[in-house]
């Protein structure tokens, strides 16, 4: 369940204007998949923690909004997704959603590890 000091829905963010993040927050550029009351919303990942993350998306879903989430990281010659992942809209905006996991991301330690091979690939090209 979501921590229930969460619920101050004041300036489209469920946290409070005087929100303070809980944990480091890392540029992370993937695809998102959101599953919510039977519809789905694609989006773009700005940023990552082990807490929650920010998509970029065009629909989606309200605040207060229990989703699943999959996150796709896409390699050179193969896709690995992390699904499964039960997550609530706490902020919305122009630009995108922000979201807070269930549970803490047990897989963050693959993002450096990606970032470091995504900006290997690039710059050899």
């Amino acid at each position: 369940m979501i921590n229930q000091s969460l619920t101050d829905k004041k300036n489209n963010d469920i946290r409070g204007k005087d929100e303070r993040r809980e944990s480091f927050r890392m540029p992370f550029i993937v695809p998102v998949l959101c599953c919510f009351n039977g519809s789905v919303c694609r989006g773009t990942m700005s940023n990552l923690s082990v807490t929650g993350f920010f998509m970029k998306a065009v629909d989606s879903p309200q605040i207060g909004s229990e989703c699943d989430i999959e996150i796709v990281i896409n390699g050179e010659h193969s896709c690995l997704r992390i699904d499964k992942l039960k997550a609530i809209v706490v902020r919305s905006g122009d630009n995108g959603v922000g979201f807070q996991f269930e549970d803490l991301l047990e897989w963050i330690a693959l993002v450096p590890v990606y970032s470091q091979k995504m900006e290997g690939l690039f710059s050899s090209n």
